[in-house]
């Protein structure tokens, strides 16, 4: 896919979860950097990244009412 952020969570919030996995592809090294930064521990900040991503997908009617 090669669409914008805000087209992709419009995509995910009406149900198409390839679009979540784009956005996870997307972001998931830059956050895991910054994350890393924060906690010096490659298994924690992977952990964090995934359920972070997990949370998302979890609670996407929570996100979009």
């Amino acid at each position: 896919m090669n669409l914008t952020d805000e087209k992709l969570m419009e995509k995910f919030q009406n149900g198409d979860t390839e679009a979540l996995n784009e956005l996870y592809e997307r972001y998931r090294a830059p956050l895991f950097r910054f994350i890393y930064r924060c906690t010096l521990d490659d298994q924690l900040s992977m952990d964090v990244v995934q359920d972070a991503f997990f949370e998302a997908a979890a609670k996407k009617a929570l996100l979009f009412p």
